[in-house]
């Protein structure tokens, strides 16, 4: 069965979660002349799950007002402004607000931790459904200020509807906390990559075909790109690179994640500084190297200074053939990149895996899910109806051959007929990860200025020498915010 509404383009990820303080009591009655029997799909096995056990039974709310707080999405939205992600969401509200006869209102919400703490503390109502970047739901988890899904009655975060790769990333400890709806979630970092520049350079692998095979390394990227890492004119300067990033701290940080380390580790129960770990090392001795001795990453902040204007700017230089990969996050791509990129041939796949881990990891650091509060009872069972009622409007029916997001995604994304990249969007999806020590924002930054930056851009220090130069200052605000 096809979804019901339009499969418009979707860019970004809606993920919206409750975190909301008590909403007005609303009564609730069965209209069993609607059918509404959920059937489990036939395809989408990975993310089946539980999806049989949903009650999708449609219900008369009999006007039961549901808000979800956000800092995103908008109440009345002109909807020839806003993006497809957000069309697609819109479509789905109206279309639960008409079949339940309730009300869905989107507030105002700031998900800092800050902010929730006063609303709580306080005993204002926030809303019942919030929209939390993941790096600040973590902190809100270890406060107590949202609850557990798997606690919850009649949600199943396992279920068809919920994007895996992204309810796994909302889990502290293997408790799930929140659930992402769109179809397509919007990947985060990734490798954009130009196949006509390859093919120009001699490199005749499939990149593709590199990932499924499990042979999609650090050593077979760095292989790969110092090929395309060329002086074309015979100027004496290097005008072609492997490799350009978009954010020199955020490229570290994620080969640190796909190497499977992490800034922060729940170790028996407590959580605590792990960026001194070797996966850690590793990974930033590998970065080091591809900048200062093979050259194969553009500097930007040395010899390729200019390059940090823009993203637009980026996408240019990726565009004119000035790099052969483009480290990014996927807005850049359907934002910036396939406005430029005419007629290129261009692809995605996830970043190589390093050599301490034997899958992929793609790091995430400001993903959105949907996650409920804490003091959110009185109105939970109807949180729930809603919850679901939206996440199966816009996922639809999915089964074999129910390929709409993925036709989105191509679209949206990149040349037509590349369905190839498509699955490698799907596959960075399903390997979406998120560091615990995303949520302490100064680590995240210091670490990625003095242990990333400095030594493998600006050369200051090595990596090991900067690690250790900061390791322990951290703990007492781990322990604030997790212990």
């Amino acid at each position: 069965m096809r979804r019901k509404i339009s499969g418009k383009k979707v860019l970004s990820i809606l993920l919206a979660a409750a975190m909301a303080i008590g909403v007005t009591a609303c009564g609730g009655k069965e209209a069993p002349e609607q059918d509404s029997t959920d059937k489990t799909p036939s395809g989408n096995e990975e993310n089946q799950g539980k999806t049989g056990k949903t009650d999708d039974t449609v219900v008369d709310l009999e006007g039961c007002e549901i808000t979800i707080g956000s800092g995103f999405l908008q109440d009345n939205p002109n909807m020839d402004a806003i993006t497809g992600a957000e069309r697609s969401f819109e479509e789905a509200r109206r279309q639960v607000e008409e079949t339940y006869n309730c009300k869905i209102t989107i507030v105002p919400f700031s998900s800092d931790i800050e902010s929730v703490r006063a609303k709580a503390m306080s005993g204002d109502k926030i809303a019942d459904i919030l929209d939390y970047p993941v790096n600040n739901l973590l902190q809100s988890i270890r406060a107590g200020y949202v609850q557990s899904l798997d606690d919850i009655d009649g949600l199943y975060t396992d279920d068809y509807r919920w994007v895996k790769g992204y309810t796994n990333m909302a889990k502290y400890d293997g408790v799930s906390y929140g659930v992402n709806m769109m179809r397509p979630a919007e990947v985060r970092t990734c490798l954009i990559y130009n196949r006509d520049l390859l093919k120009e350079s001699g490199v005749e692998e499939n990149i593709a075909q590199l990932v499924r095979d499990g042979a999609w390394t650090f050593d077979k990227f760095a292989e790969i790109a110092k090929k395309c890492t060329r002086d074309t004119d015979g100027d004496g300067k290097l005008d072609t690179y492997g490799l350009y990033t978009y954010d020199a701290a955020v490229l570290g940080l994620s080969m640190i994640n796909a190497n499977g380390g992490n800034l922060v580790e729940v170790q028996d129960g407590v959580a605590k500084e792990s960026f001194g770990s070797e996966k850690c090392l590793n990974a930033l001795n590998a970065l080091s190297k591809w900048v200062n001795e093979d050259k194969f990453v553009a500097n930007i902040y040395n010899d390729k200074a200019e390059l940090g204007i823009t993203t637009t700017e980026y996408a240019k230089y990726f565009a004119r053939g000035e790099c052969a990969f483009l480290f990014c996050e996927s807005w850049l791509v359907n934002q910036n990149v396939k406005k430029v990129a005419g007629d290129l041939d261009y692809g995605m796949v996830p970043f190589p895996m390093g050599p301490d881990v034997d899958d992929y990891i793609s790091a995430s650091f400001n993903g959105r899910v949907f996650a409920i509060p804490s003091n959110n009872t009185e109105n939970l069972d109807k949180t729930v109806i809603v919850l679901n009622a939206l996440g199966k409007a816009v996922a639809g029916e999915e089964s074999d051959g129910d390929d709409w997001w993925e036709y989105d995604v191509e679209i949206d994304y990149f040349q037509k007929g590349d369905t190839e990249s498509v699955e490698m969007y799907k596959l960075i999806l399903d390997k979406t990860y998120v560091d615990l020590g995303s949520a302490i924002s100064t680590l995240q930054d210091d670490f990625g200025s003095k242990c990333v930056i400095n030594p493998c851009f600006k050369s200051i220090g090595t990596p090991a020498a900067q690690i250790e130069a900061i390791t322990g200052q951290y703990q007492s605000v781990i322990d604030g915010v997790f212990n």
